[in-house]
């Protein structure tokens, strides 16, 4: 078994799909589980099609050297395709508790990303082994809203707090290659939005 599991990120958004009964909820979860699949299996720009997201996002993250500041339309696109180029999509999602309603959903979740101790160094943590290989896992909160069509508007999140910083073999550093071989067969077509009889 591998020390870390991208193919299981959707756990959680299994579990909470197999309990709601909610048209409206089950629709967000659903965009969001796809949403997250796409994204760390590299396939981002899938992320904007018209049904999943609104016309201009605006983002709001703080996470490493993030400051925080308003990512919004195009600019939204550009992160994603900036994250792609540099594997920081690549991202192993564990212990992740979300909670949804009307307007969105709010989520909690320990989220693992891999370096070498070089970037590492530059994100301003210190390591023993600029050649090694880390994992950083960061402790991430997030509100994700959506509009009336349940399509995402944005994100709001933060890494609280330092990572947890784990020396580990190279060997052990999920890859590009394998995030998407194991994370896009996973992804599923929404449930058409007219469909839906709110409740």
């Amino acid at each position: 078994m591998p020390k870390f599991d991208v193919s299981t990120n959707a756990r959680a958004q299994d579990a909470l799909l197999e309990k709601l009964e909610n048209p409206r909820h089950r629709r967000i979860v659903e965009n969001y589980r796809r949403h997250a699949l796409l994204e760390v299996g590299g396939d981002y720009e899938r992320i904007f099609a018209p049904e999943m997201t609104v016309e201009v996002p605006r983002y709001k993250i703080v996470w490493g050297a993030s400051a925080g500041e308003e990512i919004v339309g195009e600019d939204v696109k550009e992160m994603y395709r900036q994250m792609a180029e540099v594997g920081a999509n690549v991202i192993v999602v564990t212990d992740e508790e979300i909670a949804v309603c009307d307007d969105g959903f709010f989520s909690r979740a320990d989220m693992t990303q891999f370096a070498p101790g070089v970037a590492v160094r530059e994100l301003g943590y210190e390591v023993d082994d600029d050649s090694a290989w880390y994992a950083l896992t960061f402790y991430v909160v997030a509100f994700w809203p959506y509009d009336e069509q349940c399509r995402m508007i944005g994100e709001t999140g933060a890494a609280i707090g330092p990572p947890r910083i784990e020396k580990i073999a190279a060997e052990d550093v999920v890859t590009a290659e394998q995030a998407r071989a194991a994370l896009l067969p996973q992804v599923r077509p929404l449930t058409p939005f007219e469909s839906m009889v709110v409740g």
